[in-house]
């Protein structure tokens, strides 16, 4: 189960909810269907986007593709698997919920994973793995949480007088003891904490069963490396210490974990180390004081010191100039314990640059506040201010950052520039956009780019949602005056609040689209094992980004630009002139967009490698171009209930490579010139289109070009030039119960195109093999260039005189128990030879 997803706290408190309580038939943990034990985060097993459940995949919520695994819940002990016989719960976990040899409290809803402190409530020497593991009580002799294979061959011994705590390992045939060994290392291939086969290629991902065994991460989480030693398992300790993904490799593994004690106070780990800290060799009684840094060997970057050569400490490209010269290479140690670059200067609260005018920035340190976030475990967040920014410099110099995993709010932010509104970036305002000072209101004014990473989340909530910001402007006022708020590898959530670009000068927002404004991205980057070299390579190793628009209000951001068209969600490294697809198995880009008003934006929404989202219930309208745009590799998605309106282009489109889209129970409407109401484009495969209304578009209803298994059913398209077209290949679509009214040029229309073929360029871009049964159509026909067509029980009408019906280098094809008027007649082909069977078929004209 992927457990370690990071999964935001809204969906974790839902997720919680459903859990308690709730076992499988065979005692285990999860929710029952069809032979078949779902993890309890599904919320229900299988049924309608299985595959996209927050933070999860089919592989743990689809019951076909669990069967298709076959991991048996008599061998796993834990959902996702399939019920057998032979199958019965752990009794000594009769009391709790397990994963592996731990039982965790029944409160808990799961076992251990990313968030396990303070999960429904409990503690973490409740709900974290590591934690009870350490408290290594048996379930033999009590309730959870408690280990139940026991451990009497080891212990976990404090020295009271040193403050040090040692592990051992008994060997019962000698008596000896030894400091016991940790799996922190892959054999195989490996992605975050899981360890998969070497012959993998790659570890999880789309498709990994079909790579042979070993290749999912359900696979490796069945076992952990400590215990087998062998592939596929779980690493089930940190490795490294901090950077991106730490929250993925296990409790305490990232730098805002050692971020909340002092080791010369626990005496373990995480922890931090401080100026007195002293670690005691155990073997020979000694101490030795650890080193202090407080300043840089190499060149910085707030608390961050990269190599010397580098140049620049992080920014773009920092992973293509050296070893250790990106930020994220840095967090990994402290200077006081390593004593050389790159490494974390803990002991810095402030860095002062002079630039080259003599004007000087000053930044704090990765500054660790107390978080005032809601719904979420982790209670500090790291925070880095640029002060005393020339107005001139702020677009290019003025970035400050959300990092350590931690979670960030606007107050935290204000909290973290000195709780005033002196220097930004954040102003407080009054409920009519003045600015004043002293303590937030619940509006606010962003005057410098905000970026969030290593795992961390900002989040923006309005009072409603229990936080502190119920409107944010984003100053949008010329080509050196609009910012950004980037989710890089870290996470933003919008919920119950209002975010709008602002023009300080006219008091207003911008809605000049045509010049640059601020907006807002969502960013997922990930290096492969061995570097991409294409042209548009990932470039640095941020990990993945999600971003949650909650009934907020969203407007007038974004112009022409990559990734700046408004809201926008992408991942980064996918080559078009060379295409290397696999980087969307590494790396996803996710998040819902529910119950908000979307509007003036450049893009309504714009993703590219998106998986997952569910966007329901929406207004999305008046935006320069498209509506709802899922771009390149945007799978498994759900855009429902949404009333879609007053768009320059196409109301919903999803383009290139989007499978498995559900696009149901829409209302799109008054497009632009050209625009169409629903588009399936260029390989988006496998969708499904239906219980839609779609009217006033000025070109078709619904369209397909180049796009393959789709079922469009029980859709009404009206006022439209035409009902549906199909072009460029588009092969064996299902459509049928459609209403098609009011077509001012053709109902039905099917042509080749002028645009190349692609994925249909082995049958030469003609249509094949698509099937119209049981429509209702008021308009003409033209069919052409289409082989295997069958058109079956429909009821065509005529909605103006003069209409055509026509049939033009066709081959195969198939009429049957249609109803024509009567005074239609065929055009195009002189003869019918085309027709491969036929019925009631009008005479030639």
């Amino acid at each position: 189960m992927h457990v370690f997803k990071l999964i935001l706290p809204i969906i974790l408190s839902v997720g919680v909810a459903h859990a308690s309580g709730t076992t499988c038939s065979n005692g285990l943990s999860g929710l029952e269907k069809g032979g078949v034990c779902c993890p309890v985060e599904c919320g229900t097993c299988g049924g309608t986007g299985c595959g996209s459940r927050p933070g999860l995949t089919k592989y743990d919520c689809c019951t076909s593709t669990i069967k298709e695994d076959n991991h048996l819940c008599s061998v796993t002990k834990e959902a996702p698997c399939v019920i057998d016989e032979e199958t019965e719960a752990d009794p000594t976990c009769s009391n709790g919920v397990a994963k592996g040899d731990i039982c965790c409290s029944a409160g808990c809803g799961y076992c251990g994973g990313t968030g396990c402190a303070g999960r429904g409530g409990l503690s973490g020497d409740e709900c974290c793995t590591s934690k009870i593991a350490a408290a290594n009580k048996s379930c033999d002799d009590q309730s959870a949480p408690c280990v139940m294979s026991g451990n009497s061959d080891g212990s976990d011994t404090t020295d009271n007088t040193t403050g040090t705590t040692t592990t051992t390992t008994t060997v019962s045939t000698s008596g000896t003891s030894s400091v016991a060994s940790t799996a922190t290392s892959c054999g195989g291939v490996a992605k975050g904490a899981y360890c998969c086969n070497a012959g993998c290629g790659t570890c999880g991902g789309t498709g990994c069963g079909m790579r042979g065994d070993g290749c999912c991460t359900s696979d490796a989480a069945l076992s952990l490396c400590s215990v087998t030693g062998m592939s596929p398992c779980l690493m089930d300790c940190c490795g490294t210490c901090g950077g991106t993904g730490c929250g993925m490799r296990g409790e305490g593994c990232c730098t805002s974990d050692a971020a909340l004690s002092l080791c010369a106070v626990t005496g373990m780990s995480p922890c931090l180390m401080d100026y007195t800290t002293t670690t005691t060799d155990t073997t020979s009684g000694t101490s030795v004081a650890d080193a202090t840094a407080t300043s840089c060997d190499g060149v910085s970057k707030g608390a961050y010191c990269c190599n010397a050569g580098c140049g620049t400490c992080g920014g773009t490209g920092c992973g293509t100039r050296g070893e250790g010269c990106c930020a994220s290479d840095a967090a990994l140690s402290l200077c006081s314990a390593t004593g050389m670059s790159p490494c974390l200067m803990e002991s810095a609260s402030t860095t002062t640059t002079t630039t080259v005018d003599g004007t000087t920035t000053t930044t704090t340190g990765g500054t660790t506040f107390t978080s005032t976030c809601t719904d979420y475990s982790k209670s500090t967040v790291t925070i880095e201010i640029k002060k005393n920014v020339e107005t001139s410099e702020k677009k290019n110099g003025g970035k400050n950052y959300i990092r350590g995993g931690g979670c960030a709010t606007l107050t935290d932010i204000y909290t973290a520039q000195g709780g005033h509104n002196d220097d930004g970036p954040l102003f407080v305002l009054d409920s009519n956009d003045n600015v004043v000072g002293g303590s937030p209101t619940g509006y606010w004014l962003l005057m410098r780019d905000i970026h969030v990473e290593e795992g961390s989340l900002l989040q923006v909530h309005g009072p409603d949602a229990g936080g502190d910001a119920r409107v944010l402007r984003i100053q949008s006022t010329g080509s050196r005056d609009y910012y950004e708020i980037r989710g890089h590898g870290g996470s933003l959530s919008f919920m119950d609040t209002k975010v709008t670009s602002w023009d300080t000068d006219e008091k207003k927002v911008n809605t000049n689209y045509k010049k640059e404004r601020s907006f807002i991205r969502c960013v997922s980057e990930e290096l492969a094992d061995k570097p991409d070299t294409c042209d548009g390579h990932a470039v640095n190793h941020m990990g993945e980004c999600r971003m949650d628009i909650i009934r907020s209000e969203m407007g007038e951001m974004g112009y022409d630009a990559a990734e700046s068209y408004g809201i926008s969600w992408k991942v980064r490294g996918y080559c078009s002139e060379d295409p290397n697809p696999e980087v969307f198995e590494r790396t996803r880009v996710r998040g819902d967009i529910i119950d908000s008003d979307i509007y003036g934006m450049y893009y309504g929404h714009y993703s590219f490698g998106h998986d997952g989202g569910i966007w329901t219930g929406n207004k999305m309208h008046d935006n320069a171009q498209y509506g709802f745009d899922p771009h390149d590799d945007s799978d498994n998605l759900e855009i429902a209930y949404n009333t879609v309106w007053g768009n320059g282009n196409h109301g919903i489109i999803a383009s290139k490579r989007c499978n498995n889209v559900k696009i149901h129970h829409n209302t799109v409407y008054d497009g632009g010139e050209g625009a169409v109401g629903i588009f399936l484009h260029r390989s988006s495969d496998d969708c499904e289109v239906w219980g839609n209304t779609v009217y006033d578009m000025k070109d078709a209803g619904m369209a397909i070009m180049e796009s393959m298994g789709a079922h469009i059913h029980d859709n009404t398209f009206t006022n439209v030039k035409y009902g549906i077209r199909l072009s460029v290949g588009a092969a064996r679509n299902i459509v049928e119960n459609n209403s098609f009214l009011e077509c001012d040029q053709y109902g039905i229309y099917t042509y080749q195109g002028n645009d190349k073929p692609e994925a249909s360029k082995d049958w030469d871009g003609l249509l094949v093999d698509n099937t119209f049964h049981a429509n209702t159509v008021e308009g003409g026909v033209k069919i052409q260039k289409a082989e295997g067509i069958v058109f079956t029980d429909n009821n065509f009408y005529e909605h103006s005189s003069g209409e055509e019906y026509r049939f033009e280098d066709c081959e195969d094809v198939v009429w049957t128990n249609n109803r024509v008027p009567d005074d239609i007649c065929l055009k195009g082909d002189k003869n019918i030879d085309y027709m491969k069977s036929y019925d009631s078929l009008p005479d030639l004209c």
